[in-house]
């Protein structure tokens, strides 16, 4: 991924057929593309394809297809762009408690631990245990929290990030102290 390029004031949009030829031969080669949004020519950024201009498949940044999504029925509640790792669609009808940034989930399958039977006694199917991961963030929050969960939704741990940073770095001494352990005597 490039150096990211922080968005530009955008370009007015065509309104003619005219426009529009002038318009995409004003892109940028990232732009036309799909490298760099085709509004502000932000690159490094989360992009989301469009679709296609006069032959050119082309991508908008965030903070502009989130604009474009929310023109008919903006979510009245957000009061600007979702974070960069924000995975949810948003809607003006969101009830308060569904009123959150959430990202895509991480998983470690946990191959020590008793494995699910997710089928049915007459036809079980086993599957690992799986530890979850994911950013979650109430719109009125000042941060984010990562959630640690399972898939069994046994419990739920939500952290900051300064609480996740100290327990990844005891994780990662652990991990340290495990690997450099002489071997145990048989």
């Amino acid at each position: 991924m490039s150096e990211r390029t922080a968005p530009v004031e955008p370009v007015a949009l065509p309104q003619t057929t005219a426009d529009l030829h002038v318009f995409v031969q004003r892109l940028t080669s990232a732009q036309r593309d799909g490298r760099a949004c085709v509004v502000c020519g932000a690159d490094g950024f989360p992009l989301r394809p469009v679709g296609d201009l006069l032959g050119h498949q082309v991508a908008e940044c965030h903070f502009h297809a989130w604009e474009r999504a929310n023109a008919d029925n903006p979510p009245t509640w957000l009061t600007g762009p979702c974070p960069p790792w924000c995975a949810d669609e948003h809607h003006a009808i969101d009830l308060p408690g569904d009123r959150l940034h959430g990202s895509p989930c991480l998983t470690v399958e946990l191959r020590t631990m008793d494995y699910l039977n997710l089928g049915s006694p007459e036809r079980p199917e086993f599957r690992p245990r799986e530890m979850l991961m994911d950013l979650v963030q109430g719109y009125r929050e000042i941060e984010p929290r990562i959630c640690l969960n399972d898939n069994t939704d046994t419990f739920e741990v939500y952290l900051t990030l300064t609480e996740a940073e100290r327990v990844s770095a005891h994780l990662s001494a652990l991990v340290a102290q495990a690997r450099d352990a002489p071997p145990a005597p048989q």
